[in-house]
């Protein structure tokens, strides 16, 4: 009986890549908000930039193999 791990023949070359996910700088929108309505949406699109920014150092300490 063959185990499903076993096998006769030479295992697959797996290429693994070591070099970091490209990545782009980390700019917040400008704003001029003259309401509060603008001052709150300007927030909301601050917080999403913020997100995208943190999104790029984590994919970049997941490369690294950092925790």
């Amino acid at each position: 009986m063959m185990l499903p791990a076993c096998s006769t023949t030479a295992p697959k070359q797996i290429n693994v890549s070591s070099t970091c996910p490209a990545v782009t700088r980390c700019d917040l929108p400008a704003t001029a908000p003259r309401t509060n309505a603008e001052l709150a949406a300007s927030m909301i699109e601050n917080r999403a930039a913020l997100a995208r920014c943190a999104a790029q150092v984590d994919a970049i300490a997941n490369a690294k193999g950092q925790p």
